[in-house]
């Protein structure tokens, strides 16, 4: 299935790179249900960008009498003549699993596949199996790196300049928390917001959800709604915000570069300590911890939420929290700081 063509200034970019992003795999965890898609792409030597294989699935546990007669409606849904069926399904699979479990439990799985996709429904399998059955939230208890803080107010926050800002990075250390929104500018699409994959569909909402009717009704659509969203991680380059923390790195303001972002934007644009933000770096006494602590402040850069707990975690190290953001996230605090403006605009302001 063709997907794009990068230009050549993208594919001389992507070559520095090349084989990246080309496997991909994102699950989110709800109370309710575990969405994920799971895929590969193929980008030749003209900068052809083809999806080899996908498969998008949607996955619930539920009591067996909880959702009443709604497998037998998805079921209806894809018999002979439905959506699916006529959106051409020689290419397309989708698939109603329901069987019944032990313990008086059911697991339901609706999934999308096309092309070579065996390996890719056992990578959603395993996650849907090994998601925390206690798990409350779009987390599962193997991704709490630390308690998220109840006390957060965003309006009491004291907002301030970027040249007070950059007064407060010139006389302190500096540990840099960025997150989707650094990389908008970019081109990479955010998952929440606007332009965010949540306009299309609650990534969170309780099974079969608003998706369900996407992979029943318009597979191809949905598709290419999520590939396009993988694509977009080979045709990004660095931002002014990516080249800016690089600077701050060697000017020896910024100390380590803590990041949601599997991009490599940061890399690319000249950062050295750069760490994905991976669950075995921030487990009791793992090297985490003493990222953080070696900052006086932390700037959350393109943060909406203090998902993992780290903002929280600084904040009771008595780290000063900046957040640099277009608009107030949700986890400010009274004592925080607040520089409104897009990261790219206000970053590279931060040299002088």
């Amino acid at each position: 299935m063709f997907v794009l063509n990068l230009t050549r200034s993208q594919l001389e970019t992507y070559r520095l790179i090349w084989g990246s992003f080309t496997n991909f795999d994102w699950t989110f965890l709800g109370p309710g249900r575990t969405f994920g898609f799971y895929g590969r792409l193929g980008v030749d030597a003209a900068g052809r960008v083809d999806l080899l294989g996908l498969c998008v699935a949607c996955s619930a546990k539920h009591a067996i009498d909880e959702h009443g007669g709604l497998p037998e409606q998805l079921r209806q849904k894809l018999c002979p003549g439905s959506g699916a069926t006529a959106d051409g399904l020689a290419d397309w699979r989708v698939e109603f699993i329901f069987a019944e479990n032990a313990g008086g439990t059911t697991a339901s799985h609706l999934l999308l596949c096309y092309g070579d996709s065996a390996d890719l429904r056992k990578v959603h399998f395993s996650r849907f199996e090994s998601k925390s059955e206690g798990s409350n939230g779009p987390l599962t208890a193997r991704n709490e790196y630390y308690p998220v803080s109840a006390g957060a107010c965003p309006g009491a926050a004291k907002k301030i300049t970027v040249s007070d800002l950059r007064s407060l990075v010139s006389q302190n250390p500096v540990v840099a928390l960025t997150g989707a929104g650094v990389s908008a500018s970019s081109g990479i699409p955010t998952f929440r917001g606007a332009q965010g994959l949540e306009r299309h569909f609650p990534l969170h909402e309780p099974f079969p959800g608003a998706v369900a009717e996407f992979m029943i009704e318009r597979p191809r659509e949905l598709a290419r709604i999520l590939v396009r969203f993988q694509a977009a991680f080979i045709q990004a380059e660095p931002n002014d915000a990516h080249r800016a923390l690089a600077d701050l790195e060697e000017r020896g303001r910024v100390r380590h570069v803590i990041t949601g972002n599997e991009d490599k934007l940061h890399e690319r644009a000249g950062s050295v300590n750069v760490h994905l933000k991976k669950p075995d770096d921030f487990k009791p006494g793992a090297r985490g911890w003493a990222w953080l602590s070696e900052g006086n402040v932390l700037l959350a850069v393109g943060l909406g939420r203090d998902e993992h707990g780290l903002v929280s975690y600084a904040r009771d190290s008595g780290i000063q929290i900046v957040s640099v953001s277009p608009d107030r996230p949700e986890f400010l605090h009274k004592e925080d700081l607040f520089v409104q403006g897009k990261a790219e605009d206000v970053l590279p302001r931060l040299a002088g």
